[in-house]
């Protein structure tokens, strides 16, 4: 099972994961596209596989991936790949993601990638977190918060998002200087009001 190590970020404690075989299911998980993925995380580039942030429970149907290491980038899967091109990171980051088939898009530290096209299979039977579906590729790092909300968002909800989990971690430099979330404001979860939203696991 992953580890939750206190004082990591931000002197928060976050999830790590061994590379191995540590993995988070949860069964109870159904959405389809569109759906939104934010993400607070960090890879130490996994050798032996593609450092899986998710995948769906069964490896015959009902998949969702994001990639941290396929072919050296971030790649998106829901039934062919996407690639991001964006570099597999180093440090810790902030993503955020929609799968939408060919209206998908993925963001690194405020970046945004549109017009991905990753297909159109969804995460309806679940989710395992860290791993492939069949217990391979799995992620050697840490994750710090990970957030789903069944539907697409706006651009603003993204940014505004964005901007609160890295104020939130410690990651506010890592954004663009013309991000929002660059401002001297600190924003509040209970301000945004995804906790009727939104599933943290």
């Amino acid at each position: 099972m992953p580890t939750l190590t206190p004082n990591q970020l931000n002197a928060k404690a976050v999830i790590q994961f061994d590379g191995i075989n540590d993995f988070i299911d949860s069964s109870s998980l159904g959405i389809t596209q569109s759906c939104f993925f934010a993400i607070v995380a960090k890879t130490n580039n996994n050798s032996t596989g593609r450092d899986f942030l998710f995948d769906g429970l069964s490896p015959s149907n009902a998949r969702s991936i994001i990639a941290l290491n396929h072919e050296s980038k971030i790649q998106l899967w829901a039934s062919n790949w996407s690639n991001s091109n964006f570099n597999t990171p180093s440090d810790y980051f902030v993503m955020t993601a929609i799968f939408n088939s060919n209206n998908s898009f993925l963001s690194l530290n405020g970046t945004t990638v549109n017009g991905l096209n990753p297909g159109t299979s969804s995460l309806t039977s679940g989710i395992r977190i860290g791993a492939h579906a069949s217990l391979g590729d799995n992620l050697y790092g840490s994750i710090a918060e990970f957030l789903v909300i069944d539907d697409a968002v706006s651009t603003d909800t993204q940014r505004n998002v964005e901007s609160y989990l890295a104020n939130k971690w410690g990651l506010v430099d890592q954004l663009p200087a013309s991000h929002p979330g660059r401002k001297n404001v600190l924003l509040t979860a209970t301000s945004l009001n995804y906790e009727t939203n939104a599933s943290t696991y």
